[in-house]
């Protein structure tokens, strides 16, 4: 059963680290993007953001 599980599990763990990188890539150029309007305050904007995405990532959505 391992055997068979083997590749699927390969192919979940590539295209978890493709979505990590891309959304790594886009934080920072939102963060860039902010301070290029002229936010002082980039990093607090960023870390407000990281924990409200923290926050729904923890609700429960209705559908489960």
């Amino acid at each position: 059963m391992r055997d068979v599980l083997r590749p699927t599990e390969d192919r979940l763990a590539k295209l978890m680290a493709k979505a990590a990188v891309a959304a790594a890539t886009a934080m920072y150029m939102n963060v860039q993007t902010i301070a290029d309007l002229g936010k002082h305050n980039a990093v607090e904007i960023y870390n407000e953001a990281r924990v409200k995405a923290a926050a729904y990532l923890k609700e429960r959505d209705d559908n489960e």
